[in-house]
């Protein structure tokens, strides 16, 4: 099977057993130009900027719809 490298990663930051911060350093590791975009319901002012400095491309908050997720990825994909 041939493995192609994604164009992009979407995750939620909070999730079981492991968290989107956890899944960033991951990624990092492997392919550190790949952008990854954050998922939340809890964010706010004070945490948004830390989450935004760890290396996440763009960060949405929740509830989102379609039209916002596919905005963001073709933002960070430059397409």
């Amino acid at each position: 099977m041939d493995l192609q490298e994604p164009d992009a990663v979407v995750t939620d930051l909070q999730m079981p057993e492991r968290n989107g911060i956890w899944l960033l350093g991951q990624i990092k590791q492997r392919l550190p130009s790949l952008p990854v975009i954050a998922v939340s319901g809890h964010l706010d002012g004070s945490n948004l900027a830390d989450v935004h400095r760890l290396g996440f491309a763009a960060i949405l908050r929740k509830p989102i719809g379609l039209s916002e997720l596919t905005s963001a990825v073709a933002r960070v994909v430059g397409r």
